[in-house]
C-alpha cells in the first residue's frame, strides 16, 4: 500500500532506512549523532503534497542496530534522482538528499569554520550558544545561511542552564535581530525564569521540554507572545503512550503546540495514535501550527504533518481554513519581524 508523506515520515522513524554501498550521497549533509535522546542518521526531504509546504524534512535512522534490517532502502535512478524503496511492496517514493551548504566550510572573520557555528536542520539554522562563542561569528553565519541558503528561522540552543544562559544567549538575541533580521527561536527549561526576559528582547518563538516542570513556563510564554510562537517538545518512546497523549493535552490546553521528538524506535501504530491526538489536540484549541515560513526542522515532527492523517470531515475543513488563514494574514508581521533594525 502507497504511503502519503507523513506516514512514510512515521514508518521512516519506526524502521530506518538502508543505504547500498553502491548509492553515492552526492554531498549530502553529513551523517551525525545529534545528541542525547536521539538517533543517529541521515536527513532527507519527501514532497509534502497536499500540504502547503514544499517538503517534510526527516532526519532519519540509518546507523542504528534496527536500522539494518528496515524494509527501507536508498536507491538511485540513472538520472541522479533518490528514491526509497520498500521491499515489503515494491513501492517507490521520490526523495531528495538536502546537500551540505558551500558556506559550511567557509571561514569566519575570526577564522572559525561555519560547521562548528551552526548547522542546518531541515530548513532552521541551529546554532548552540556557549561562554565561548563569538557573537561576530555567530552573525556572519547567520548571514550566509539567510543569502545563500534562503534560511529565515535560526534557532538558538544554551547548554549553560538557569539564569546564567539568560545572561548569555540575550546579547546574541539582540544582534541576530539587530544586524541579520531573522525569526530567533529559543530552546528552553523551566529553570529559566518563563522567559520574560528574552521576550522582550524581540524572540520569536520558545520551545521548552514537557517535564511538568516546564508547564507553568510554557503557559506563562504562550500568554506573553503571539498564537504559535511557543511549543512543548514531547518524547515518543520514552514514555506510555497514555502519558504522552496526556502531556500533548495539556501543552495545547496552554496555548502552545507541541511537537514530537522520537527518542528510539517507536512502534508505528503508537507513534500514528501520538500524531492523530496531537493534531485533534491543536484543532480543538484553534493553533495555527504550520504558519511560520520556512520553518521547518529535521530533528523534530511538526504538527502540521498529522493534517495527512486527519479523517476528513466538516472539522478538518474548517480547521484548515483557518490554518490557511492565519498563514496569510500572519504573514506581513512576520516579514516585518524578519528585517534587521
Amino acid at each position: 500500500m502507497t504511503l502519503n508523506p507523513c506516514e512514510l515520515e512515521l514508518d521512516l522513524y519506526c524502521h530506518g532506512l538502508r543505504l547500498a554501498p553502491a548509492v553515492d550521497l552526492d554531498g549530502a549533509r553529513p551523517i551525525h549523532r545529534s545528541g542525547a535522546g536521539s538517533t543517529t542518521g541521515l536527513e532527507i526531504a519527501i514532497p509534502a503534497a497536499p500540504l502547503p509546504k514544499r517538503e517534510i524534512y526527516v532526519h532519519v535512522p540509518v546507523l542504528e542496530p534496527f536500522a539494518r534490517i528496515s524494509p527501507y532502502w536508498l536507491a538511485r535512478d540513472r538520472d541522479g534522482a533518490y528514491g526509497i524503496v520498500d521491499d515489503r511492496d515494491g513501492s517507490r517514493y521520490q526523495v531528495r538528499l538536502p546537500t551540505a551548504p558551500s558556506w559550511r566550510s567557509r571561514l569566519t572573520s575570526r577564522d572559525v569554520p561555519m560547521e562548528r557555528v551552526g548547522t542546518l536542520r531541515g530548513m532552521r539554522l541551529h546554532i548552540c550558544v556557549t561562554a565561548l562563542t563569538n557573537i561576530d561569528d555567530v552573525v556572519e553565519t547567520c548571514w550566509a545561511a539567510k543569502d545563500e541558503s534562503a534560511v529565515t528561522f535560526v534557532e538558538l540552543d544554551s547548554r549553560l542552564g538557569g539564569s546564567r544562559s539568560l545572561g548569555v544567549i540575550a546579547p546574541y538575541v539582540a544582534a541576530i535581530k539587530r544586524n541579520v533580521g531573522m525569526l530567533v527561536g529559543l530552546q528552553l527549561g523551566a529553570e529559566h525564569e518563563r522567559g520574560d526576559r528574552l521576550i522582550a528582547l524581540g524572540v520569536d518563538h520558545l520551545s521548552f521540554g514537557a517535564a511538568p516542570a516546564d508547564l507553568e513556563a510554557i503557559a506563562h510564554c504562550a500568554g506573553a507572545m503571539s498564537p504559535g510562537a511557543v511549543s512543548g517538545e514531547v518524547v515518543a518512546g520514552a514514555a506510555t503512550v497514555s502519558a504522552v497523549l496526556d502531556t500533548i493535552d495539556q501543552i495545547a490546553a496552554a496555548g502552545a503546540f507541541p511537537t514530537v521528538r522520537v527518542a528510539s524506535q517507536a512502534e508505528g501504530a503508537d507513534l500514528r495514535r501520538v500524531m492523530l491526538h496531537l493534531y485533534d489536540a491543536c484543532r480543538r484549541h484553534w493553533l495555527p501550527i504550520g504558519a511560520a515560513p520556512n520553518g521547518e526542522s529535521s530533528m523534530v515532527i511538526d504538527p502540521d504533518d498529522a493534517a495527512l492523517l486527519a479523517h476528513r470531515d466538516a472539522g478538518f475543513y474548517c480547521y484548515e481554513g483557518f490554518r490557511l488563514w492565519s498563514k496569510w494574514a500572519g504573514a506581513p508581521a512576520l516579514w516585518k519581524r524578519m528585517r534587521a533594525a
